[in-house]
């Protein structure tokens, strides 16, 4: 949980804070600029926006500390499911923990791909792109973060495999060529 909550916290604060400009603003009796075509090139801001582009670092930490939110709530919520849908016996050696950790495990790693996809940041790719990049991040991440906590014995590196993977897998966003709503 304190992990959870400092990959949100450095998320916080790597995202840049924006003011208002007051350059494109009218007054009474002036006439208003005409507006301009927003530039859609990933990962720069649009034209006339005094928004800087958003870093690859402040990209990382953003998707990772949603994508942290999304474990721990996935985990939860399809772990839960699973150890009430899956059968298992009262009072036996296992009541129910092998669903538990393994609908937790693919909570874990729905979740984190569906919350570090959310947010655009200039990348030019649709939620749908991002939201399979993201999946290819943690799927892969969660699989190497079991194999080093079954060489470690610490479950420390599975949350860390896949909210890491998922958000350095959606960096690789680039724009899509079908023009999909972003």
């Amino acid at each position: 949980m304190r992990f959870a909550l400092l990959v949100l916290a450095a998320a916080l604060l790597a995202a840049p804070a924006h003011a208002q400009r007051l350059a494109d603003a009218t007054f009474s009796g002036q006439e208003a600029p005409a507006p301009a075509m927003p530039d859609t090139t990933p990962g720069q801001a649009p034209a006339g926006s005094s928004a800087p582009p958003a870093s690859r670092t402040s990209r990382f930490f953003a998707r990772a500390g949603l994508g942290g939110v999304g474990m721990v709530g996935g985990a939860v919520v399809v772990g839960f499911a699973s150890y009430r849908v899956f059968p298992h016996c009262n009072g036996c050696e296992d009541p129910g923990f092998v669903p538990l950790f393994l609908g937790g495990l693919a909570g874990a790693v729905a979740g984190t791909a569906a919350f570090a996809a959310l947010p655009a940041m200039g990348d030019g790719c649709s939620y749908v792109d991002r939201l399979g990049l993201a999946l290819l991040g943690a799927g892969g991440g969660a699989a190497v973060g079991v194999l080093a906590a079954v060489a470690t014995g610490a479950p420390v590196p599975v949350p860390v495999g896949t909210v890491g993977g998922s958000a350095w897998a959606t960096l690789g966003c680039r724009g899509t060529a079908t023009g999909a709503v972003r």
